[in-house]
């Protein structure tokens, strides 16, 4: 259900130039409001897992709330990956779509790092310790570069 509301409104958004017929300057609004949200919320995707593993980590959080709140954020990064990949099919400006694929990139880190962590919280093995903290480097260095905070 939630996918198709997802993938409903993103076909919304692309086809309201036409439904209103507003052209080319809303259709950059409306792309550059995508981009501008979709950067957004990587950034507070990160914040999110990063907050929360970290209070794990200084047992201020239980397992199981970090776990759930990780896992939660884990399915809407599932979704994000599955709607960025939806839209980079649509007729986007070769920046637009670079900017799509770079999100999505971010998205596919996030929730790496996301899955790590649960890994290493089950099984403590360092090589998940080792991929989370990959991840994460790699995430934040794409977000920072989305949000221009370089």
């Amino acid at each position: 259900m939630k996918r198709k509301i997802g993938l409903a409104f993103i076909c919304l958004v692309l086809a309201a130039p036409m439904l209103f017929s507003a052209g080319p300057v809303l259709e950059g609004k409306l792309l550059f409001g995508i981009g501008h949200f979709g950067a957004r919320y990587l950034y507070h995707a990160y914040l999110t897992i990063g907050l929360v593993t970290d209070a794990w980590a200084g047992n201020a959080k239980s397992p199981e709330d970090t776990k759930q709140i990780v896992q939660h954020t884990a399915v809407f990064l599932k979704a994000s990956i599955q709607y960025f990949n939806e839209l980079k099919d649509f007729a986007l400006s070769a920046e637009d779509r670079q900017y799509i694929l770079d999100m999505n990139s971010a998205c596919r880190d996030l929730l790496g790092q996301a899955e790590s962590f649960l890994k290493y919280v089950e099984k403590r093995q360092d090589g998940d310790r080792q991929a989370f903290s990959r991840y994460r480097e790699s995430a934040w260095a794409k977000i920072a570069k989305l949000n221009g905070l370089e």
